[in-house]
């Protein structure tokens, strides 16, 4: 079994890529080729927002024989959400984060987060 994971940045992946052999690198757009528990792995940063997600998943399905993709990440959670480290969500309705975000003075553009892609 094949299975693709895309995360949008390194910080969302470190945890899972320390359990991948040998260990991804942090870069973005790049399809790492790995092992994680005997199963061959498709691993790549997508970058943040769903074009950057449509492309990556389109890159590795046109690419590789893949039987699970999985698109993994914070997904936007906020500390008010009451989620907890390893939960999942389930969205009732999207926000368009890579378009801007919430904070408690209203809307902001990406600029103010971190994030770099």
């Amino acid at each position: 079994m094949t299975l693709a994971l895309i995360g949008p940045t390194p910080v969302e992946s470190k945890e899972i890529r320390r359990k991948i052999r040998p260990a991804p690198g942090d870069e973005l757009k790049t399809i790492f080729e790995r092992e994680i528990e005997g199963r061959n792995v498709i691993f790549t940063h997508c970058g943040v927002g769903k074009v950057n997600a449509a492309h990556s998943a389109t890159v590795i399905l046109e690419k590789y024989d893949v039987d699970v993709l999985i698109l993994f990440g914070v997904g936007g959670a906020y500390p008010d959400s009451g989620l907890k480290i390893g939960d999942i969500a389930i969205a009732e309705s999207e926000n368009y984060g890579e378009e801007g975000v919430m904070t408690k003075d209203g809307w902001s553009s990406m600029k103010i987060t971190d994030f770099h892609y």
